[in-house]
């Protein structure tokens, strides 16, 4: 039988290498080539191997038609497809999968080289390092611990009122007086009244012994998260991509995903296709070393598969970090394909797969041709000085809260002049100028010395009397 075969591009390194000796002779090899001469050479196939096509694996474009390599096997102009696709149901419509076994497992995805921001964003974000050093966990458990310390200060002092606590104590440690207590205990700052009780000092000592545990536990993480050095990326969503007029996209065109991107109703995935289509800060990525030493630099966002990249470039990758940390690429499986109308060849080539994956001749395929990418990444731990977008979140606490002091003066001095307004231009205000007021007035009929007047010194009271007699 006889079958023609295309390979993705010239370069599509470790998969394909295409070289040209002296004579003009042209020849390939990698991982791909070697693979399928087993599988022709199992099934007895005589095969021609096409020139590439232009467009890559094959992208779905917003006319309807398919590029690259999935085009031609649509049209008929070729049997077998030699590259690691992904499987998709927009391409499983117009071509065959070679599914049982997967020639590579990995996916394609989003990576940036690593970089301090130039500048710091002022955003609700940059308080992150603040809270950072300790886990959302304990924060919600200290601050329910803050709020039953305050609930128990409270209650011991007034539950021991005229034994052992003065009236001045028990003004002093009201609930929302004990929780700001609390918070200060934690802050480390000290109180201008302590309790008397002994059930009110255990409170009081918990408090404290708390914030030692916190204050010296906080301090040590936040040192450690600012100064030990980390991954750093320039950007971290493809919305500030977009936002940014001095990146390049660097992706191969006919990609899988392009497709999703043209249809894509997020305006930033779409931003991407758009990049690719006019060429605009657009890198081609053709699989050789150079376009990927490049696609691997500065100001870069890179569409590539992180292990292949290795390959390449060697330790150069590790400088690259994903876009999407969170999202998992490794269990993403990669197919060889093969055009309608040849199921018996489809059945054939999946039978041979399944018997080299079993005799281990795909996995020792690709560590001749892969290596091991990730296990050679090894992060450093450095540590570095502090940077202004460390601390701005630190040096904007005093401003915000000057800011917040006024306002709430600002409320508090209008909630007084309504006061006043409401209750007579002469009434002092508040429930203190009643009180006042009304120790001022003398009682018809009474004896023995009346309260006219009352005026508040440092160290107590001085009351001015007169005698009245009936």
């Amino acid at each position: 039988m006889s079958v023609s075969v295309l390979s993705p591009g010239a370069q599509d390194p470790p998969f394909t290498y295409v070289e040209e000796d002296a004579s003009g002779a042209v020849s390939q090899r990698g991982y791909l080539v070697d693979l399928w001469k087993i599988v022709a050479e199992e099934l007895q196939l005589r095969y021609t191997l096409l020139p590439p096509p232009r467009g890559g694996y094959g992208a779905l474009l917003e006319n309807g038609t398919w590029s690259g390599i999935i085009g031609q096997l649509d049209a008929k102009r070729a049997d077998v497809g030699l590259g690691w696709f992904t499987y998709r149901e927009d391409r499983a419509a117009v071509v065959d999968f070679a599914d049982l076994v997967p020639v590579f497992t990995g996916d394609l995805q989003f990576l940036v080289r690593r970089g301090a921001r130039t500048t710091p964003r002022l955003s609700s974000e940059m308080f992150d390092s603040l809270l950072r050093p300790l886990h959302s966990s304990v924060w919600l458990v200290l601050l329910l611990s803050l709020l039953v310390l305050a609930a128990v200060l409270s209650t011991t002092v007034v539950l021991n009122r005229r034994r052992a606590e003065s009236d001045e104590t028990c003004r002093e440690f009201g609930l929302g007086s004990s929780a700001l207590a609390a918070f200060m205990a934690v802050t480390g700052q000290g109180w201008a009244v302590t309790p008397d009780s002994l059930a009110a000092r255990i409170a009081t000592m918990s408090a404290w012994m708390m914030s030692i545990l916190v204050s010296t536990t906080y301090t040590a993480n936040l040192i450690s998260h600012l100064t030990v050095g980390e991954p750093e990326m320039p950007i971290t969503s493809l919305a500030e991509f977009r936002a940014s007029s001095d990146w390049t996209l660097a992706v191969e065109f006919g990609v899988g995903a392009m497709g999703d991107w043209a249809k894509s109703s997020d305006p930033n995935l779409y931003h991407l296709y758009q990049r690719a289509v006019t060429g605009d800060r657009y890198l081609a990525m053709g699989g050789n070393e150079d376009n990927i030493r490049r696609a691997a630099g500065p100001k870069t966002l890179m569409y590539y598969n992180r292990e292949i990249a290795f390959s390449v470039i060697g330790r150069e990758t590790c400088e690259l970090l994903p876009l999407e940390p969170d999202a998992d690429h490794r269990g993403v499986r990669n197919y060889l394909v093969l055009r309608k109308g040849i199921r018996p060849l489809k059945k054939a080539m999946d039978r041979v797969l399944q018997r080299l994956m079993q005799a281990g001749t795909l996995d020792h395929l690709k560590r001749r041709w892969f290596g091991v990418a990730d296990q050679q990444c090894s992060d450093d731990v450095t540590f570095r000085p502090l940077t202004l977008a460390d601390l701005l979140a630190v040096l904007v606490i005093t401003p915000l809260a000057a800011a917040a002091s006024c306002l709430l003066l600002a409320a508090e001095c209008a909630a007084r002049r309504l006061r006043a307004g409401l209750g007579g231009g002469d009434r002092l205000p508040g429930p203190r100028g009643a009180r006042q007021r009304a120790s001022s007035e003398p009682s018809v009929g009474s004896t023995g010395p009346i309260v006219i007047g009352r005026l508040s010194k440092k160290q107590g009271e001085a009351f001015v009397v007169m005698s009245h007699f009936s």
